[in-house]
Protein backbone atom coordinates (compact mmCIF):
# COMPACT_ATOMS: atom_id res chain seq x y z
CA UNK A 1 0.00 0.00 0.00
CA UNK A 2 1.12 3.65 -0.33
CA UNK A 3 3.79 4.85 2.10
CA UNK A 4 6.96 3.13 3.06
CA UNK A 5 8.99 3.32 5.85
CA UNK A 6 12.82 1.94 6.81
CA UNK A 7 12.93 -1.53 8.47
CA UNK A 8 11.87 -4.25 7.95
CA UNK A 9 9.38 -5.66 10.76
CA UNK A 10 7.45 -8.57 9.10
CA UNK A 11 9.10 -12.02 7.88
CA UNK A 12 9.11 -12.37 3.90
CA UNK A 13 8.05 -14.75 1.24
CA UNK A 14 9.45 -13.52 -1.92
CA UNK A 15 9.72 -14.60 -5.06
CA UNK A 16 13.20 -13.47 -6.22
CA UNK A 17 16.58 -14.25 -8.55
CA UNK A 18 18.13 -16.85 -6.45
CA UNK A 19 21.29 -14.88 -6.81
CA UNK A 20 19.73 -11.75 -5.47
CA UNK A 21 19.55 -10.91 -1.95
CA UNK A 22 18.12 -8.30 -0.12
CA UNK A 23 19.17 -6.30 2.85
CA UNK A 24 16.53 -4.49 5.25
CA UNK A 25 16.81 -1.22 6.98
CA UNK A 26 18.33 -3.04 10.14
CA UNK A 27 21.01 -4.83 8.05
CA UNK A 28 19.46 -8.06 8.04
CA UNK A 29 19.53 -10.40 5.28
CA UNK A 30 15.75 -11.33 4.19
CA UNK A 31 14.84 -14.65 2.28
CA UNK A 32 14.33 -14.61 -1.08
CA UNK A 33 13.13 -17.08 -4.08
CA UNK A 34 11.91 -15.62 -7.41
CA UNK A 35 12.19 -13.71 -10.06
CA UNK A 36 10.40 -9.77 -9.64
CA UNK A 37 11.39 -6.71 -7.61
CA UNK A 38 8.15 -5.64 -6.25
CA UNK A 39 8.19 -2.30 -4.04
CA UNK A 40 5.93 -4.09 -1.47
CA UNK A 41 3.18 -2.49 -3.21
CA UNK A 42 3.38 0.97 -3.96
CA UNK A 43 -0.12 0.94 -4.94
CA UNK A 44 0.36 -2.01 -6.95
CA UNK A 45 3.38 -0.29 -8.80
CA UNK A 46 3.01 -3.74 -11.75
CA UNK A 47 0.61 -1.75 -12.42
CA UNK A 48 2.23 1.27 -13.90
CA UNK A 49 3.96 1.71 -16.95
CA UNK A 50 6.72 4.27 -15.60
CA UNK A 51 7.02 3.89 -11.81
CA UNK A 52 10.12 6.61 -11.13
CA UNK A 53 9.39 8.36 -8.31
CA UNK A 54 6.70 11.08 -8.41
CA UNK A 55 5.68 10.14 -11.85
CA UNK A 56 2.41 9.07 -11.41
CA UNK A 57 1.45 9.92 -8.29
CA UNK A 58 1.51 12.83 -5.99
CA UNK A 59 4.95 14.90 -4.82
CA UNK A 60 5.38 15.57 -1.10
CA UNK A 61 3.51 18.85 -0.25
CA UNK A 62 1.45 18.81 -3.83
CA UNK A 63 -2.46 19.04 -3.39
CA UNK A 64 -3.96 16.06 -4.64
CA UNK A 65 -7.20 16.52 -6.40
CA UNK A 66 -9.75 14.00 -6.42
CA UNK A 67 -13.30 13.54 -7.77
CA UNK A 68 -15.81 11.09 -7.02
CA UNK A 69 -18.64 9.16 -8.87
CA UNK A 70 -21.36 6.22 -7.90
CA UNK A 71 -21.42 3.08 -10.01
CA UNK A 72 -24.59 1.63 -9.00
CA UNK A 73 -23.29 1.04 -4.80
CA UNK A 74 -19.70 0.96 -5.39
CA UNK A 75 -17.97 4.08 -4.75
CA UNK A 76 -15.35 5.53 -7.37
CA UNK A 77 -12.34 7.95 -6.64
CA UNK A 78 -10.82 9.45 -9.10
CA UNK A 79 -7.55 11.69 -9.68
CA UNK A 80 -7.70 14.56 -10.83
CA UNK A 81 -5.09 14.79 -13.34
CA UNK A 82 -5.15 13.66 -17.27
CA UNK A 83 -6.20 10.07 -17.85
CA UNK A 84 -5.98 7.30 -18.61
CA UNK A 85 -4.67 5.84 -15.15
CA UNK A 86 -4.28 2.49 -13.91
CA UNK A 87 -6.91 1.10 -11.52
CA UNK A 88 -7.78 -0.44 -8.69
CA UNK A 89 -10.79 -2.60 -7.63
CA UNK A 90 -10.91 -2.19 -3.30
CA UNK A 91 -12.90 -5.27 -1.63
CA UNK A 92 -13.46 -4.63 2.20
CA UNK A 93 -13.75 -6.63 5.14
CA UNK A 94 -16.77 -8.50 6.81
CA UNK A 95 -17.76 -4.77 7.61
CA UNK A 96 -18.82 -3.82 4.29
CA UNK A 97 -18.18 -0.62 2.26
CA UNK A 98 -16.94 2.20 4.89
CA UNK A 99 -15.47 5.44 5.41
CA UNK A 100 -12.03 2.94 6.26
CA UNK A 101 -12.37 1.71 2.31
CA UNK A 102 -13.10 5.08 1.28
CA UNK A 103 -9.92 6.31 2.71
CA UNK A 104 -7.89 3.47 1.66
CA UNK A 105 -9.20 4.48 -2.02
CA UNK A 106 -8.30 7.73 -1.23
CA UNK A 107 -4.83 7.01 -0.60
CA UNK A 108 -4.65 5.16 -4.19
CA UNK A 109 -5.75 8.21 -5.32
CA UNK A 110 -2.98 9.98 -4.47
CA UNK A 111 -1.07 7.75 -6.01
CA UNK A 112 -2.48 8.14 -9.36
CA UNK A 113 -4.55 5.43 -9.50
CA UNK A 114 -8.73 5.39 -10.05
CA UNK A 115 -10.06 3.75 -7.29
CA UNK A 116 -13.27 1.53 -7.04
CA UNK A 117 -14.58 0.29 -3.39
CA UNK A 118 -16.77 -2.11 -4.50
CA UNK A 119 -20.12 -3.06 -2.39
CA UNK A 120 -19.98 -7.10 -2.21
CA UNK A 121 -23.66 -6.39 0.31
CA UNK A 122 -25.61 -3.74 -1.18
CA UNK A 123 -28.46 -3.53 0.56
CA UNK A 124 -28.79 -7.47 1.57
CA UNK A 125 -28.55 -9.24 4.76
CA UNK A 126 -24.49 -9.22 5.56
CA UNK A 127 -24.73 -12.67 7.46
CA UNK A 128 -26.70 -14.14 4.61
CA UNK A 129 -23.82 -12.93 1.90
CA UNK A 130 -21.01 -14.21 4.56
CA UNK A 131 -22.28 -17.49 4.97
CA UNK A 132 -22.31 -17.95 0.82
CA UNK A 133 -19.17 -16.87 0.14
CA UNK A 134 -17.74 -19.04 3.14
CA UNK A 135 -19.64 -22.20 1.61
CA UNK A 136 -18.41 -21.94 -1.55
CA UNK A 137 -14.85 -21.37 -0.68
CA UNK A 138 -15.03 -24.06 1.51
CA UNK A 139 -16.23 -26.33 -1.35
CA UNK A 140 -13.94 -25.55 -3.60
CA UNK A 141 -16.26 -23.21 -5.85
CA UNK A 142 -14.34 -20.84 -7.72
CA UNK A 143 -17.43 -18.75 -9.07
CA UNK A 144 -18.95 -18.70 -5.30
CA UNK A 145 -20.99 -15.72 -4.38
CA UNK A 146 -19.07 -12.48 -4.61
CA UNK A 147 -17.15 -13.34 -7.43
CA UNK A 148 -19.47 -12.56 -10.34
CA UNK A 149 -20.05 -9.09 -8.71
CA UNK A 150 -16.05 -8.25 -9.17
CA UNK A 151 -16.00 -9.43 -12.36
CA UNK A 152 -19.03 -7.17 -13.79
CA UNK A 153 -17.41 -4.35 -10.99
CA UNK A 154 -13.79 -4.62 -12.93
CA UNK A 155 -15.77 -4.31 -16.52
CA UNK A 156 -17.12 -1.74 -15.28
CA UNK A 157 -13.82 0.06 -14.18
CA UNK A 158 -12.09 -0.85 -17.15
CA UNK A 159 -14.88 1.13 -19.31
CA UNK A 160 -14.13 4.09 -17.86
CA UNK A 161 -13.12 6.68 -20.08
CA UNK A 162 -10.19 7.55 -17.35
CA UNK A 163 -9.02 4.42 -16.63
CA UNK A 164 -6.71 2.01 -18.87
CA UNK A 165 -8.57 -1.08 -19.16
CA UNK A 166 -5.16 -3.25 -19.36
CA UNK A 167 -3.69 -2.23 -16.17
CA UNK A 168 -6.19 -2.92 -13.16
CA UNK A 169 -5.51 -4.54 -10.47
CA UNK A 170 -7.16 -5.43 -7.26
CA UNK A 171 -6.86 -5.21 -3.38
CA UNK A 172 -8.58 -6.38 -0.79
CA UNK A 173 -8.92 -7.19 3.32
CA UNK A 174 -10.00 -10.49 5.64
CA UNK A 175 -13.19 -11.69 3.39
CA UNK A 176 -12.41 -9.14 0.95
CA UNK A 177 -8.64 -10.55 0.65
CA UNK A 178 -9.88 -14.42 0.69
CA UNK A 179 -12.27 -13.56 -2.68
CA UNK A 180 -9.34 -11.80 -4.47
CA UNK A 181 -7.51 -14.70 -4.23
CA UNK A 182 -9.97 -16.76 -5.88
CA UNK A 183 -10.88 -14.19 -7.82
CA UNK A 184 -7.84 -14.26 -9.64
CA UNK A 185 -7.68 -17.91 -10.45
CA UNK A 186 -10.55 -17.28 -13.24
CA UNK A 187 -9.73 -13.38 -13.97
CA UNK A 188 -6.98 -12.91 -16.47
CA UNK A 189 -7.87 -9.31 -16.78
CA UNK A 190 -6.15 -8.75 -13.58
CA UNK A 191 -2.80 -7.13 -13.81
CA UNK A 192 -1.72 -7.78 -10.29
CA UNK A 193 -3.69 -8.18 -6.44
CA UNK A 194 -2.53 -7.68 -3.02
CA UNK A 195 -4.41 -9.67 -0.44
CA UNK A 196 -4.51 -8.61 3.04
CA UNK A 197 -5.36 -11.79 5.64
CA UNK A 198 -6.77 -13.75 3.00
CA UNK A 199 -7.11 -17.38 2.91
CA UNK A 200 -6.17 -19.73 0.44
CA UNK A 201 -8.83 -20.56 -2.31
CA UNK A 202 -9.33 -24.40 -2.74
CA UNK A 203 -8.42 -26.31 -5.53
CA UNK A 204 -4.77 -25.58 -4.38
CA UNK A 205 -3.86 -26.22 -8.01
CA UNK A 206 -6.18 -23.21 -9.25
CA UNK A 207 -3.37 -20.88 -7.49
CA UNK A 208 -0.99 -21.68 -10.60
CA UNK A 209 -3.05 -19.50 -12.64
CA UNK A 210 -2.97 -16.03 -10.80
CA UNK A 211 -1.56 -13.04 -11.93
CA UNK A 212 1.29 -11.14 -9.83
CA UNK A 213 0.69 -11.31 -5.99
CA UNK A 214 1.39 -9.24 -3.19
CA UNK A 215 0.00 -10.58 0.17
CA UNK A 216 0.26 -9.39 3.90
CA UNK A 217 -0.58 -11.64 7.11
CA UNK A 218 -0.28 -11.51 10.93
CA UNK A 219 1.65 -13.82 13.01
CA UNK A 220 -0.77 -15.66 14.50
CA UNK A 221 -4.22 -16.01 12.66
CA UNK A 222 -6.66 -18.09 11.15
CA UNK A 223 -5.28 -17.32 7.48
CA UNK A 224 -1.32 -16.55 8.62
CA UNK A 225 -0.78 -20.23 6.51
CA UNK A 226 -1.69 -19.49 3.33
CA UNK A 227 0.96 -17.74 2.57
CA UNK A 228 2.91 -20.77 2.89
CA UNK A 229 0.51 -22.50 0.96
CA UNK A 230 1.18 -19.54 -1.82
CA UNK A 231 4.54 -19.74 -1.63
CA UNK A 232 4.80 -22.94 -3.14
CA UNK A 233 1.98 -22.88 -5.47
CA UNK A 234 3.19 -19.46 -7.20
CA UNK A 235 6.76 -20.86 -7.01
CA UNK A 236 5.41 -23.84 -8.42
CA UNK A 237 4.13 -21.97 -11.27
CA UNK A 238 6.87 -19.11 -11.56
CA UNK A 239 4.54 -16.33 -10.79
CA UNK A 240 5.68 -13.15 -9.58
CA UNK A 241 4.96 -12.70 -6.20
CA UNK A 242 6.19 -11.17 -2.86
CA UNK A 243 4.59 -12.98 0.94
CA UNK A 244 4.94 -11.10 3.58
CA UNK A 245 4.45 -12.35 7.08
CA UNK A 246 4.06 -9.86 10.34
CA UNK A 247 4.96 -11.43 13.56
CA UNK A 248 4.07 -8.92 15.76
CA UNK A 249 0.69 -8.14 14.59
CA UNK A 250 -3.21 -9.01 14.91
CA UNK A 251 -5.81 -9.58 12.13
CA UNK A 252 -6.94 -6.49 10.53
CA UNK A 253 -3.74 -4.44 11.33
CA UNK A 254 -4.53 -2.28 8.51
CA UNK A 255 -6.97 -0.58 9.74
CA UNK A 256 -6.62 2.59 11.22
CA UNK A 257 -10.03 2.90 12.38
CA UNK A 258 -9.54 -0.54 14.73
CA UNK A 259 -7.56 -1.40 17.84
CA UNK A 260 -5.83 -3.89 16.02
CA UNK A 261 -3.95 -1.22 14.00
CA UNK A 262 -0.56 -1.78 13.57
CA UNK A 263 1.68 1.36 12.40
CA UNK A 264 4.56 -0.37 11.14
CA UNK A 265 2.77 -3.37 9.51
CA UNK A 266 0.40 -1.74 7.97
CA UNK A 267 2.93 1.13 6.44
CA UNK A 268 5.45 -1.78 5.47
CA UNK A 269 2.18 -3.92 3.86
Amino acid sequence: MPGDTPGNPGRRLEHRPRKQSRVDGHGRSTHAYGSVDCQRIRALALLRKDDRSGQNGSRAGETVLMRTESLGSSYLALPGGPGPCPGVVVVHEASGLNDNIRDICGRFVAEGYAALGVDLFEDRNRAVCMARMFTGGMAGNLDYYGVPALKAALGQLADHPEVDGARIGAIGFCLGGSIVLTWACTDNRLAAIAPFYGAAPKPRTAIRRMCPVVGSWPGKDFTTKAAGVLETELTAAGIPHDLKVYPGAKHAFFNDQWRAYHPAAAADS
